[in-house]
Order: C-alpha cells, then sequence, then structure tokens
C-alpha cells in the first residue's frame, strides 16, 4: 500500500524525505522552499501510521496551505487536511484490506474519535460504495 502513497505524492510534485535523525518533533511535516514540495516524515513508523501522516501531509499540498496562520487558521487548515486525508486512506485501504463497513470499525481502525469523524467516515464510505 506504501508504494501507492509514493506514487501520490511523485504525481503531485512532492519530494517524500525520511526523518532518521529524531530531529523532526512531530511525526510528519509539510514544507514548501523555494516552489517546491516537500513532506518529511518520521522514520520507523508502523505502515499504517505512516500512511496516515502522508495522506494528511499531502492534503497541505493540495490545498495549497503555504504560508503564515494564526491559531484558528491553523485549527481549520489542520481539521481539511484530516478531513480529506481521512477519505483518501478509506479508499485505498477499501482496495486492500478495509474492515467491516461501518463507522465505529473504520474509525477504531484508523485510530480516530468515531463521533468527530462519523460525518466524515461515513461521506467517504458513501463515496467508495457507489463509485465500486
Amino acid at each position: 500500500m506504501i508504494h501507492k502513497v509514493w506514487r501520490f505524492c511523485k504525481e503531485e510534485n512532492v519530494t517524500l524525505l525520511y526523518d532518521y535523525t529524531g530531529t523532526l518533533k512531530s511525526k510528519g511535516k509539510y514544507i514548501h522552499d523555494n516552489g517546491n514540495d516537500y513532506i518529511i516524515v518520521r522514520a520507523g513508523l508502523p505502515e499504517l501510521e505512516e500512511l496516515k501522516i502522508i495522506l494528511h501531509e499531502l492534503e497541505h499540498v493540495r490545498h495549497g496551505d503555504i504560508g503564515f496562520y494564526n491559531s484558528l487558521q491553523i485549527l481549520k487548515v489542520e481539521a481539511s487536511a484530516n478531513k480529506d486525508g481521512i477519505a483518501d486512506l478509506i479508499s485505498l485501504l477499501a482496495t486492500e484490506e478495509i474492515p467491516q463497513p461501518n463507522y465505529l470499525k473504520i474509525a477504531e481502525y484508523l485510530g480516530v474519535d468515531p463521533e468527530y469523524y462519523k460525518p466524515v467516515i461515513s461521506e467517504a464510505l458513501q463515496k467508495y460504495q457507489a463509485e465500486y
């Protein structure tokens, strides 16, 4: 599955880097520098965690989230990246190993708050089921 995500990065012209030094304070980070987009991921994460991080950061790229934001703007930017990243992850997992198609099982599998993400997960499931 990780190879598909690497391909998504390549299609978006994003350079994916791994931090083996432990200097990255978070699990992942999107950086836009000199017209180039980079996603840095902490090395050694479990594969599902790595997928979630990369897809989340990739949504920052797709949304054009470059610049400086105040605290409220950051919350909105992060919520949007979470929402779209979860939808992408559900679609990706559905082709390989998705659990039973109910939002509680999926939320548990993804490690997210089931009540907060219920609308996002339900919408992504409906979209996936309509397409396939």
